[in-house]
């Protein structure tokens, strides 16, 4: 699920991607007509482009806070919790593993056999 809602967040981020060269591609055009100097198109793209990245920060982060709360809904573990939770059951089974082999007693070596004496 979280990777469904983030490839759709990801195709909203392409799309502004291609506003950012087809903004590039009119302020290169206006420029070449002379309708702005090379130096207001230039600020013109900056200023649009910082307003763009700020954006898909905010989007992103709203994506984010969505996930997590649809995931929140749903009461799974996150990656974070399974990781943690590994963690802990493989230093439990370490501790049981030593445990058993500090209760085992030390084997006897096998008691020896009377030979019987022949007559």
């Amino acid at each position: 699920m979280f990777e469904t809602i983030r490839n759709a967040a990801k195709i909203g981020l392409g799309a502004i991607s291609l506003s950012h060269e087809s903004l590039r591609a009119l302020i290169d055009e206006m420029t070449e007509l002379g309708k702005i100097s090379r130096e207001e198109g230039e600020r013109l793209y900056a200023e649009l482009e910082k307003a763009s990245d700020e954006y898909r920060a905010r989007l992103s982060e709203k994506m984010d806070e969505a996930v997590n709360k649809a995931l929140d809904a749903t009461r799974l573990a996150k990656r974070a919790e399974v990781d943690t939770l590994k963690r802990q059951l493989a230093d439990l089974q370490t501790r049981v593993a030593a445990k058993k082999a500090a209760k085992k007693p030390a084997k006897k070596p096998a008691a020896k056999k009377k030979a019987k004496k022949k007559k």
